[in-house]
């Protein structure tokens, strides 16, 4: 009895409110296509025709890329390796905002 009820409400919520509701949750997926959130914010948002892009590095990674960096810069080949696979990962999200903000466009 009790689901019964509960399938009557939702039915009558729906026909009242959910599909401006089920309306407005897409339309926000959309607008958000493309943004990788973390526990403290967003990675990168398109700001007009600017992409704003927010770096954040636990204390470990910070330190192993700034001493790749060094050791690149000294001619250590293998560091030059690991800053050449960073800067791919972080050319592959650029690349992903790109073809999402396209997307948003057509």
């Amino acid at each position: 009895m009790e689901e019964e009820a509960f399938e009557e409400d939702w039915a009558d919520f729906m026909a009242a409110q959910g599909l401006a509701l089920e309306d407005e949750v897409e339309e926000s997926i959309k607008d958000s296509l493309g943004l990788l959130d973390i526990q403290d914010g967003t990675h990168a948002q398109w700001v007009g025709e600017d992409l704003a892009v927010l770096f954040v590095f636990d204390p470990n990674e910070l330190e192993s890329v700034l001493n790749a960096w060094d050791e690149a810069r000294d001619g250590n080949i293998v560091a030059l390796g690991a800053m050449l696979h960073w800067l791919q990962g972080l050319s592959d999200f650029l690349q992903a905002c790109v073809n999402s903000h396209d997307e948003g466009l057509t």
